[in-house]
């Protein structure tokens, strides 16, 4: 199921609710897809499972609209169920475990909440996979979408996600995701995972067991419940008021951004619980980049 907005005139008040998405194989696509210039959505009540990729997915910066109207934006994903989504039965993906239940890929403005999430490869990933913006992570110039409309070599954002009071548990590889996949690069290039993150907000949600899987270090699984990936640009997000859970593993917060003193940090990670029967144990609880 996709939506794929091609005009400088935006699909506005989509609405996708109270489907079953099931039983896919969708080789390097996803399952449910929103695509380009849309804005002002609603992804709501629908059931996705027993997919090989990507559960519910909103993508900008792919080229499907025109430069600078190319991201899908002011959106809502709630009540949703999402689960047993995986890669590691799909060719087109390596047969790894790196399908996630829900992506921000490129989003921006969108609000992720009330789901429950089991089952998948990454509960959540909100990020960008391409580096063809310009400096402030967008198409355009000016902030707020002004000025002038242009390509460039940046990582572009997904930008000002808030995802909360949702329940991710029993991911093979990860609960929450943010930052680009690979480093930036002076090139640049469209989908090489050389994108960031800009405000993101994670609060209220409930994270169990998540990392499940021993995977191999090509595949950096697990990554346990929160993971910060490569600081390709302006990344930041905030983590708060969460409830992790571990049952088996012990691996909290797994970040490849290193955390540096005087440049601020990749994320800011307050007033969350944590509990593992194994209790902290450091340099395993907690892994932070040098």
């Amino acid at each position: 199921m996709a939506v794929y907005a091609t005009s400088k005139t935006p699909i506005t008040q989509l609405v996708i609710s109270g489907n079953e998405v099931y039983d896919n194989r969708t080789g390097n696509s996803e399952t449910l897809t929103i695509n380009g210039n849309v804005t002002h959505f609603q992804v709501t009540n629908n059931l996705v499972h027993d997919n090989d990729n990507i559960g519910i997915d909103a993508i900008g910066f792919e080229g499907v609209g025109p430069v600078g109207y190319d991201q899908p934006m002011y959106g809502e994903m709630s009540g949703n169920t999402v689960y047993n989504i995986s890669g590691i039965t799909n060719p087109g993906e390596g047969y790894e475990y790196d399908a996630d239940g829900f992506y921000c890929d490129g989003c921006a403005y969108l609000t992720i909440e009330r789901n429950v999430i089991l089952q998948v490869d990454y509960g959540i990933e909100t990020t960008s996979e391409n580096q063809i913006c310009q400096p402030n992570g967008t198409e355009w110039s000016g902030p707020n979408n002004t000025g002038k409309a242009a390509k460039g070599k940046s990582p572009c954002y997904g930008r000002y996600v808030t995802v909360r009071n949702n329940l991710f548990y029993n991911a093979n590889s990860c609960g929450n995701s943010i930052g680009g996949y690979a480093p930036a690069t002076k090139k640049g290039g469209p989908s090489n995972g050389g994108g960031s993150s800009y405000h993101e907000v994670f609060v209220n949600n409930t994270l169990y067991n998540n990392g499940t899987q021993p995977g191999s270090s090509k595949e950096g699984t697990p990554s346990g419940e929160f993971q910060i990936r490569t600081r390709s640009a302006a990344l930041k997000g905030t983590f708060t008021k969460q409830h992790s859970v571990r049952r088996n593993t012990n691996l909290w917060i797994n970040s490849y951004a290193p955390f540096q003193r005087r440049i601020r940090p990749p994320a800011t990670l307050n007033w969350n619980l944590y509990n593992s029967s194994a209790g902290y144990l450091e340099g395993t609880s907690i892994l932070w980049a040098e």
